[in-house]
């Protein structure tokens, strides 16, 4: 027996040996060792670290997004042999936008989004305001409006959305007078504001996690430019406008897209059901769901996009652009003297 387990592990140290001693070994070992100073960085190394998630990215997302483009142009059926592609060029489309029931949800989704959005990224700003200044029972106040995010799902959701609304009578503010000025004289921003108080429990259960961001935003703010702002004169709105907002700008970027996601994927969107019961329907055409999936997606690209200018830092765009022009005057500059240097060799 001794003999047998002295053999295996002299084999298994040989095979140590040779590994070490291979080329292989040697290029995977300078990929991840530490470079020592005065050699170069392995130009390598960010590629091999980021290998893992290109390969998620990969399978989970440009696949599946590709075949959804590919199914959107084909007639989708399930046979006992397995899927059968018919390729039906914009058929699909023309069905989806001559479809009533897809086109309502469609604007409803969008509404929704123009809704919801703005009014999370307020209300959980001034949350984070309120609960990062120093106060009794700061750490409970701050996992109350935590809770949000451990209970919420769809059924709580429809729960929620049941009893809120016009049954609500704290949240009914048609028959108040200030209203029915709004409503007299703009209709559109008081449809807004009755359409907004009606679902505003609902998007209050969304600001739990863009609140902790908040948080998170605010403490990174260097306490010294508070403190250079107060001995300046400046108030506390001036220090809200000039220092908190445009610091905070970013993480608002971020909340946004997050709850864009967030808001999209529950069933208070009338398009995300209306895409759940269409791939449910495996006998009819697939086609179809993923042509709505698509469409989805590109609205949902749109919105964002129309966020990010929204939200962008501005000062960074105007320097880059600055930048951009001074760089192209000195290339013109110097291409106009090459020129000249040139002709005068001639």
């Amino acid at each position: 027996m001794k003999k047998t387990l002295t053999r295996g592990w002299d084999a298994m140290a040989s095979l140590y040996d040779r590994i070490r001693k291979s080329s292989v070994w040697k290029r995977m070992r300078g990929l991840f060792s530490r470079n020592k100073p005065g050699k170069r960085d392995n130009p390598t190394t960010p590629y091999v670290l980021m290998l893992p998630w290109l390969i998620g990215l990969v399978i989970f997302v440009i696949i599946p997004v590709g075949m959804i483009f590919f199914m959107s142009f084909h007639d989708v059926l399930k046979t006992p042999q397995g899927f059968s592609f018919d390729f039906v060029s914009f058929e699909n489309f023309l069905f989806a936008f001559t479809n009533p029931i897809f086109y309502q949800s469609l604007l409803s989704y969008v509404n929704m989004l123009f809704v919801y959005i703005p009014v999370i990224l307020i209300m959980s700003f001034l949350i984070a305001l309120l609960l990062n200044n120093d106060f009794k029972f700061r750490t409970t106040f701050r996992v109350i409006f935590f809770l949000p995010v451990v209970l919420l799902s769809n059924a709580t959701l429809n729960n929620i959305s049941t009893t809120s609304g016009e049954n609500n009578a704290f949240l009914n503010i048609e028959n108040t007078f200030i209203f029915s000025m709004i409503d007299a004289y703009v209709p559109f921003m008081a449809d807004f504001l009755s359409g907004m108080f009606g679902v505003l429990i609902v998007i209050l259960w969304f600001t739990g996690v863009p609140i902790v961001l908040y948080i998170n935003g605010l403490k990174k703010i260097d306490q010294s430019i508070y403190e250079a702002a107060k001995i300046d004169g400046g108030n506390a709105w001036q220090i809200l406008w000039l220092i908190i907002i445009p610091n905070i700008k970013s993480t608002a970027l971020v909340i946004a897209i997050f709850s864009v996601v967030q808001v999209g994927i529950f069933n208070t969107n009338p398009l995300y059901g209306l895409l759940q019961e269409q791939i449910m329907m495996t006998a009819t055409n697939l086609g179809i769901a993923a042509t709505y999936a698509l469409l989805y997606t590109i609205v949902t690209l749109l919105f964002i996009m129309l966020l990010i200018f929204i939200l962008r830092d501005k000062d960074i765009v105007v320097m880059a652009r600055k930048e951009y022009n001074r760089t192209r005057e000195l290339y013109e500059k110097q291409k106009k003297h090459s020129e000249e240097a040139a002709d005068e060799v001639y």
